[in-house]
């Protein structure tokens, strides 16, 4: 492939990647215990391996893994690739990204059955093998449970190490929202967090969405984060 078809494929990706800054791995919450990120740095040291999967169910985190694990690298060397978006797009937009360093591939199983997008993949993996461009990918469920119909791009997703990442409880859910909180710099009370807790949705996109809304409104009316203040804002 050309440097000019390459940079074009670069340049349409990057068109549609979506980018949350507040996502750090110091800043993930799993159980105690949990190796989940310790999981990921080692792979990240380790240029020799090829992939790391990564299972779980909606709003267990594992967007923010990938994008935590992207903004490690430098602009141009680590994609975030949400197929939900890409799905939509030609496969041929995949083509040149092996001369990253890393490939952070959420919501892969949105393509499984798509004869196109599985060669696709299939083909950018071998490629990025030879270039030891690293993937992280991951999906709702283990590369052996996803309907997958080409054998040989199933294969090749679980030579790596798997993660599963356990559904979210409400303690963990209240560890999020005081971390993320911390982030955004400002101190939600017990009252405000329970309030929030029993009617935000689950997913982590959507709370964290919610903390910048109230931080934004907090600054902008120079109000104190109260229950009747979220209420204000939020119509809860």
């Amino acid at each position: 492939m050309s440097n000019n078809s390459k940079n074009h494929s670069l340049t349409q990706l990057a068109l549609n990647l979506s980018s949350n800054p507040s996502a750090e791995l110091e800043n993930f919450v799993e159980p105690d215990g949990g190796q989940t990120v310790t999981t990921i740095r080692n792979f990240l040291s380790s240029p020799d391996e090829t992939i790391l999967f990564i299972a779980g169910e909606s709003s267990t985190g594992k967007s923010h893994l990938l994008l935590a694990s992207s903004q490690l690298y430098d602009s141009g060397e680590a994609f975030y690739l949400p197929f939900g978006e890409l799905l939509a797009m030609d496969p041929a937009v995949l083509e040149g990204l092996e001369y990253c360093q890393l490939l952070c591939l959420d919501d892969i199983d949105k393509v499984a059955g798509h004869s196109e997008w599985e060669e696709a993949l299939f083909h950018l993996f071998n490629r990025c093998q030879q270039q030891k461009c690293q993937w992280i990918a991951c999906a709702l469920q283990t590369p052996a449970n996803l309907p997958w119909q080409l054998p040989d791009l199933k294969s090749r997703l679980g030579w790596g190490v798997t993660i599963r990442l356990p559904a979210l409880d409400e303690q963990l859910r209240l560890q999020v929202l005081e971390q993320q909180a911390q982030h955004f710099g400002f101190f939600l009370s017990d009252e405000v967090k329970q309030f929030i807790i029993r009617r935000a949705p689950r997913d982590l996109g959507s709370l964290t969405t919610l903390l910048k809304q109230i931080d934004r409104a907090s600054l902008e009316e120079k109000r104190a984060i109260t229950v009747p203040f979220v209420k204000s804002i939020t119509g809860w």
